[in-house]
This record gives C-alpha cells, sequence and structure tokens, in this order.
C-alpha cells in the first residue's frame, strides 16, 4: 500500500435487548442513546441504530417516547455552536471537531486548551479526530477562546471549525456526561471496514 486511506467505523447497536421487537422488554432510555452517540459518532463512527418494530409492522410507542427524546437531547446539546452564538466567554462542555476527511485521516494526538482570565488552560488531549470528534469534558468551562493543538500528524491536518456545546440537563436515568473518554476507539461493539 502506498498511502493511507480514511474508512469510516460503524456502531451497530439495536434499540431494545436484542434485534427484534418482543413484548414486555423495553427500549433503551433516551440518556442511553446519547450516551451511545457520543460513544459512536463523538468518536468518529456512525451510528447504525437498529429499531425493530412489533409483528404489526408498527414502532412501539415507548420506541418512540425514547428515540424523541433522544432526538431532542441531540439537537439540544449539538444544535447550536456557541463559539457562533454568543460573544464573549462561553459556557460548554463539549468540543466538537472535525477533519476534511477528502484529505484523509491525518490527525493522531491532539490538545483543547481553554482561555479564561488570559491564563490557558488543558482541558482535553486525545487521539485522532476524523469526521467528528467531540470531546466531553468532565466538568463545565467557561472561557472566552479555544484552541486546539495538534501534536502528531500523519501529514497536515486539515482541520473543520471548531464548535462548542453545552449538555444544559441531564436526562432521566442518568446524565449525558461520559465517564472515562480518554480517547482512542469508541465503546460497544464497533467495525472498521
Amino acid at each position: 500500500m502506498r498511502y493511507l486511506q480514511w474508512y469510516p467505523a460503524e456502531a451497530d447497536v439495536s434499540n431494545r435487548p436484542g434485534w427484534y421487537h418482543h413484548p414486555g422488554q423495553q427500549p433503551k432510555p433516551a440518556a442511553r442513546l446519547l450516551s451511545l452517540y457520543e460513544q459512536s459518532v463523538g468518536r468518529n463512527a456512525s451510528l447504525l441504530l437498529n429499531v425493530p418494530p412489533a409483528r404489526d409492522g408498527r414502532i412501539d410507542e415507548a420506541d418512540i417516547r425514547e428515540l424523541t427524546a433522544f432526538g431532542k437531547a441531540v439537537r439540544g446539546i449539538y444544535g447550536t455552536d456557541l463559539n457562533a452564538a454568543e460573544p464573549g466567554p462561553r459556557t460548554f462542555d463539549r468540543v466538537g471537531l472535525g477533519e476534511d476527511i477528502r484529505n484523509g485521516r491525518r490527525v493522531e494526538k491532539f490538545t483543547v486548551e481553554a482561555r479564561a482570565g488570559g491564563e490557558w488552560r488543558r482541558i482535553a488531549s486525545r487521539t485522532t479526530i476524523g469526521h467528528r470528534r467531540i470531546p466531553a469534558l468532565s466538568e463545565p468551562v467557561t472561557a472566552d477562546k479555544v484552541r486546539v493543538t495538534v501534536r502528531q500528524s500523519r501529514a497536515t491536518p486539515h482541520l473543520k471549525p471548531v464548535t462548542l456545546h453545552l449538555a444544559r440537563t441531564p436526562l432521566a436515568g442518568g446524565g449525558p456526561h461520559l465517564a472515562g473518554d480518554q480517547g482512542g476507539r469508541p465503546g460497544g461493539p464497533v467495525a472498521g471496514r
């Protein structure tokens, strides 16, 4: 092989305990779906969510309820870029990063720093970015500037603009914060192609 090629990873997950609908089983709650989203899409993978219909061909009302809450949570957190929406200091706990993968995935190590009160502080350090990377911070940060430093790359990186987001309130059944997001590959069943 003469060059490196980027291939998207997939996270194949069922909304229910198995791949088929069974009466009496409950779908994953919206908080768990948000966690799966951040552990897959937020770590450079595509989330393929199986939503099995019941025997009558319809999607169960419980699934609709949780999927609707999940969609609302994703739009509530990621639908607004605080970097563009608010002048001055912004409070955030998610940093949206991405590479222009038409040039390949090039970043191998990076850090994110935030400036508050004239002082820069490291808030995240991870490996790889790829199409999309969302470092979830352990606590909200208020800063007037954010910078990304590529510490190691395969070639000149082509980064997309940085976005900032805030998970306003935890969902019932658990918060959207991901413990242990220290880089590397997504959790759960992921297969690279």
